[in-house]
């Protein structure tokens, strides 16, 4: 009865969510212990992707849902309900307190029937509803007005508005989704928040898995969030007592079965190129209301940024199919058949997430593929590297039979340039192919923070900046030893190198160039950031230094900062640059050169800008959202209706037989070399442990016979005159001793 003693109210404050709330000294700890913290983070979420919103909150309590979202939110809609008269009174100084000007309350409850109810009030003001609840007594009856949703929200353009339904109501929760049917019937973008309490269901008198069915029959797929762990599984009318028994209850999402479903599968969880992509394309899938999960081979900071966004992520520890150091067959097989048992022990968990499409971010993992052949669904590779000629990577496999098995394990295959395009066009069919640039977004968030580092030291030099990982496929010494050009023609320049310390050998030699002639006040090197443009905005050119570059992010990224680039004269950045109108080429591993390009700037230090402009546009021009990003959602709503390319597994599996087999027979013949070693190992040991039996044996008699000498002495000793004599005297000393005592 304390629940509704409203002179025992109290204030606690989220700094999380920079709200306070006024509460029932019982609540205090589950909202400052982030009370049901996965589900408010996925609503959040959801509500960001669009800018008009409505938040439905049916059963809201004291606001905790309504409060929050309407403080992050503040263009956002939220209609809150709640018929118990106590609880709205502490509602409504939530909203006061907090200054929220966009909450609508109603008092009453929604159901299938409109009319007057009667509602009971349970001890625990959380608890109260038209069937009681079976684990807190009913304190009194009251009438509570009802209505049907659907007699509220009428209008073609609020309906499609809607886009968070959170439904709290005892075991009525079949009752409040069958009062909005026409919404439902209407709306595909509805995400549904819904807790699900056996107990109270059957307190209701319905079974636990009806308020499933119900979902079911009306076209939703339904998953169980998982609060600690922070995922959603998949849940039915058969399975859902594998995540919560009677006595508990768990929020469940539920989502129209036409909403498409993606999983991707990322080669890291670092925040290279591809993996900048992969976020973008996200954030435009995000806003058509796709259900996206990504599948990450390790935590990292890519994953706190999913976080950020409301993606589900799974963590599968896997390898690359590639690899700088080439390794042998039995280290191939090794390393995939340890991979090959961390994902077949992941697939329940994925086919259980029943996505339309598998999407492979990058050319350096199968997994992807092979994931969408065991749960035969469609599958794209998103080609975004040559492999060998850009990375110095080697692959499992022959190149020609990789670019054989991306064809035969794909219903499309993106590229992100021409270059890239042109490079796999012999083994790829060309109906599965299309090129579809990076459409970089730099939002203002990004550009407007303070830089991490400060890379240049000197007002008065021609700053130089090139961003990439520090490895000999990137050609960070070209500009080591073109800025050394430079300086002996006694021009002012600074060199930033910033990337990811990879490769040891490769970052030690430039160090080491660098220290011999004396260049440590002209070249600075830096560890990778995150957050790369305001870096950028300091340079006055940007170098792309790369052997062979697919793409080429960071050119894009300079010219849409404004900065000429200068970069080789292969793979994607001959798409970008035109040599002497927004920046200019030079031949790999040519320094001089670059040398003479860099020199250009320097006498003629006015082009900067009109190169750099000229950048921008050309950009603007060319790498358009319609032209990548929905070039892209074109061909996944496209694929998602196709069946699966690889339905014969055999078309899958004899290129892979047929190309391993030489490394499979080799590694057979290495392992029967080994048993034959190992096996002979053994006999010599064998061989070496019986002799030393013997020996054993051989020392064991000679005791035996030295044990039988010392007995037969004993023996002699015993029956000697002496001996018998020498007892005698120690009874008799025996004797008198005891006498004295």
């Amino acid at each position: 009865m304390d629940d509704y003693n409203l002179k025992k109210i109290i204030k606690i404050c989220l700094d999380n969510y920079n709200v306070c709330l006024f509460c029932q000294p019982r609540f205090k700890n589950y909202y400052l212990n982030n009370y049901e913290a996965f589900t408010l983070e996925l609503i959040l979420k959801f509500l960001s992707i669009h800018k008009e919103n409505i938040f439905v909150d049916i059963g809201s309590h004291y606001g905790y849902y309504s409060i929050i979202t309407a403080k992050k939110y503040k263009k956002a809609k939220i209609l809150a309900f709640e018929p118990v008269p106590e609880n709205l009174k502490i509602l409504r100084k939530n909203i006061k307190f907090n200054k929220l000007k966009n909450i609508k309350l109603y008092n009453y409850a929604l159901s299938n029937k409109n009319g007057l109810f009667e509602f009971k009030l349970s001890e625990a003001s959380d608890s109260s509803g038209f069937h009681g609840h079976p684990l807190t007594p009913t304190i009194k009856t009251i009438k509570a007005k009802t209505k049907k949703l659907d007699n509220i929200i009428k209008s073609e353009k609020l309906i499609n508005q809607l886009s968070v339904i959170k439904i709290d109501t005892e075991g009525h929760e079949i009752e409040v989704l069958d009062g909005m049917k026409k919404i439902i019937k209407k709306n595909n973008r509805i995400n549904f928040f819904i807790e699900f309490n056996p107990k109270c269901l059957l307190h209701a008198g319905k079974k636990p898995e009806d308020l499933l069915i119900f979902l079911e029959k009306n076209n939703f797929i339904t998953y169980a969030i998982d609060e600690i762990n922070k995922k959603i599984n998949y849940i039915n009318k058969n399975n859902w007592n594998n995540f919560v028994d009677y006595k508990k209850y768990i929020n469940i999402l539920a989502i129209k079965k036409e909403r498409l479903k993606i999983i991707f599968f990322s080669h890291t969880a670092g925040l290279g190129g591809s993996e900048r992509s992969l976020l973008e394309l996200i954030d435009k899938l995000l806003q058509k209301d796709v259900l996206i999960t990504v599948i990450l081979p390790c935590n990292g900071p890519l994953k706190k940024f999913l976080d950020e966004k409301g993606v589900i992520t799974e963590i599968i520890s896997y390898s690359w199919w590639a690899k700088i150091e080439k390794l042998s067959p039995q280290e191939i097989i090794e390393k995939n058949t340890e991979t090959l048992k961390n994902l077949l022990s992941a697939i329940p968990r994925l086919k259980e997430l029943n996505p339309d499409v598998i999407y492979t971010n990058t050319v350096v993992i199968p997994w992807g593929a092979i994931t969408a052949i065991i749960l035969n669904k469609p599958h794209i590779w998103h080609l975004r590297e040559f492999g060998k000629i850009d990375h110095g990577l080697h692959f499992d496999l022959k190149e020609k039979e990789v670019k054989k098995f991306i064809n035969t394990t794909s219903n499309a295959v993106i590229t992100n340039s021409k270059a890239l395009y042109d490079f796999y066009k012999d083994e790829v069919d060309k109906k599965k192919m299309s090129v579809a640039y990076n459409y970089i977004q730099i939002s203002k968030k990004l550009l407007e923070e303070k830089p991490k580092i400060n890379p240049f030291k000197n007002k008065d030099t021609l700053k130089l900046l090139i961003l990439a990982t520090i490895t000999p496929s990137k050609g960070q010494l070209d500009a080591v030893l073109a800025i050394h050009e430079i300086i002996k023609k006694n021009y002012k320049v600074e060199l930033a190198i910033i990337g990811q310390k990879n490769n040891k050998l490769y970052l030690e030699k430039i160090e080491k160039y660098i220290k011999d002639n004396n260049l440590e006040s002209f070249i600075h090197i830096f560890d990778f950031i995150d957050n790369p443009y305001p870096v950028i905005k300091l340079a006055d050119i940007v170098l792309n230094c790369s052997v062979n570059e697919a793409f080429g992010r960071t050119t894009v990224e300079a010219m849409l900062l404004k900065k000429p680039v200068i970069g080789t004269k292969r793979g994607g950045t001959l798409e970008l640059i035109k040599e002497g109108v927004n920046g200019f080429h030079y031949e790999s591993g040519n320094y001089k050169e670059l040398a003479k390009k860099i020199e250009f700037f320097i006498l003629n230090k006015n082009k900067i800008k009109e190169l750099a402009k000229n950048g921008y546009e050309f950009i603007k021009e060319n790498i358009t959202k319609k032209k990548s990003w929905g070039k892209i959602y074109k061909i996944i709503k496209k694929v998602a209706t196709e069946n699966p390319c690889f339905n014969n597994y055999q078309i899958f599996i004899e290129p892979i037989v047929n190309i391993l087999k030489e490394n499979v027979s080799s590694f057979i013949y290495q392992s029967q070399l080994q048993q034959q070693s190992y096996i002979k190992n053994l006999e010599d040991q064998i061989n070496n442990n019986q002799s030393q039996i013997q020996n054993l044996e051989t020392q064991i008699k000679q005791l035996q016979n030295h044990n039988r000498n010392l007995e037969t002495q004993l023996n002699n000793i015993k029956s000697a005159k002496f001996f018998r004599l020498w007892q005698s005297y120690c009874k008799i000393r025996d004797k008198i001793l005891k006498r004295k005592i």
